[in-house]
């Protein structure tokens, strides 16, 4: 069968630390384009955290970001679909708080093709990934932008136990928290991945029939079900192999590889 796209996961697919993706990767993704196949991201990652990959792939055109929440185009930010998050009185209180008694708490907001980032985020981000979408704000400009309605998602690093105990209490409206180890990610409910490919497939016209998509979480189950074939690493979580058809023996972005050469 021909193939017309590939979707790709970013961490635990591209990625399994921010550059330890093989020139041999980059090289065939870029190399599809001259075979009619366009690439595209479906990640949980904010537009602004993935702009330096993106624009190592030839012809990188539409992606899928904050689980589903944002799709747009890439050179022109062409807005395709997004879902906004309103931050509650009593959640923006608490952040407030957080960041008057934590000198270690990192946010994140996303807002369209940019992520503003208080200094201690900007800083640790600077460590190890390529600034083509970040820039930094004041504590204050933070909890400004936190009250606007053009919110994608938040993200958080290095909160308290204490705020950690009194978000997961609150009940909020169309909003979902999801905690991973240190992180806090504050989306719309709305925002799940499986949304943001129907979104990307009904308006660009893309048969889903003629996709592939690689993934390697629960979370990308529903976009595994959508495309025609659905592939994972190794690394993958159990459940995502068990519905996968194509179970790469191969890990992170050597799985890109193998499923390029055995299927494209």
């Amino acid at each position: 069968m021909k193939y017309n796209y590939l979707f790709l996961d970013i961490d635990g697919v591209l990625l399994n630390r921010e550059t330890d993706t093989s020139e041999d990767c980059w090289r065939l993704l870029s190399g599809l384009k001259d075979k009619g196949v366009s690439v595209s991201f479906i990640t949980s990652r904010p537009y602004g955290l993935t702009k330096h990959l993106s624009d190592k792939i030839k012809g990188y055109e539409v992606g899928i970001y904050d689980n589903g929440g944002y799709v747009a185009g890439h050179e022109e930010n062409e807005l395709i679909s997004e879902n906004v998050v309103t931050i509650s009185p009593k959640l923006l209180q608490l952040l407030s708080k957080e960041l008057d008694l934590n000198p270690y708490f990192m946010i994140g907001i996303s807002c369209h093709n940019i992520f503003y980032c208080n200094q201690i985020y900007y800083d640790y981000l600077g460590t190890y990934m390529t600034n083509h979408g970040y820039t930094k704000n004041t504590n204050d400009n933070m909890l400004r932008r936190l009250e606007t309605k053009n919110i994608n998602s938040v993200w958080i690093k290095n909160s308290s136990k204490r705020f950690v105990d009194e978000v997961t209490k609150l009940t909020l409206l169309n909003i979902k928290i999801s905690l991973n180890k240190d992180s806090i990610f504050i989306h719309p409910s709305a925002s799940v991945k499986e949304n943001g490919l129907l979104s990307l497939a009904l308006n660009k016209n893309i048969d889903l029939n003629k996709t592939i998509f690689i993934g390697d979480t629960d979370s990308d189950i529903g976009v595994a079900k959508l495309v025609s074939l659905s592939a994972c690493p190794m690394n993958a979580t159990d459940n995502i192999k068990k519905i996968a058809n194509f179970v790469s023996e191969k890990y992170f972005s050597d799985s890109i590889i193998d499923v390029i050469v055995s299927y494209m």
